[in-house]
């Protein structure tokens, strides 16, 4: 019997283990869609993952010293200025992407309310014209990202199906 467990001791109980590539990665939700203690939805953006960005006050203060030369002030300016066109492009994504989750829990509240069998169908255009912006610009913020609601995650591109008619005006998702 110990030649036996001496056999077995060094084998490895999940062998394939070895040949996985890519490690699994837990999803983290970019929104929370939730009611608070008064019945009322909300919509709260997971910002632990932006990096707070600013402009450090080195860079500015040597704008203002004299003895850095023009091509140098020029290049600083540049810079500045690009860092500020980032900082407020990452502000206008996180409000597009609020303002997106907003429309889906009014467009979709029986969803939210009643659970994935009251899903109802919307398209990207319609979502899109409720907000005012351009379809296309919902596609690239919804891309890759995740919503939490009570009835567990889905992705954003979840919420957009097509729907079955039924010929007696009853529309339902896909």
């Amino acid at each position: 019997q110990n030649a036996i467990n001496c056999d077995i001791v060094p084998l490895d109980p999940a062998p394939g283990r070895h040949f996985q590539s890519n490690p699994t990665q837990s999803i983290i939700p970019d929104v929370r869609v939730f009611k608070n203690h008064l019945g009322e939805w909300l919509v709260e953006l997971n910002n632990d993952y932006i990096p707070r960005l600013r402009i450090g006050n080195t860079y500015k203060d040597m704008l203002s010293q004299s003895n850095v030369k023009m091509e140098d002030r020029n290049y600083l300016r540049l810079k500045i200025r690009s860092g500020r066109f980032l900082i407020q492009a990452i502000l206008q994504r996180q409000k597009t992407i609020e303002q997106i989750a907003y429309a889906l829990l009014k467009e979709q509240h029986d969803f939210f309310e009643k659970g994935p069998a009251f899903l109802k169908p919307l398209t990207l255009q319609v979502l899109a014209e409720a907000i005012g912006i351009h379809e296309t610009t919902v596609s690239r913020a919804t891309a890759n990202k995740y919503l939490e609601t009570p009835f567990g995650f889905f992705s954003f591109k979840y919420f957009f199906t097509k729907g079955l008619n039924f010929g007696i005006g009853a529309v339902i998702s896909n």
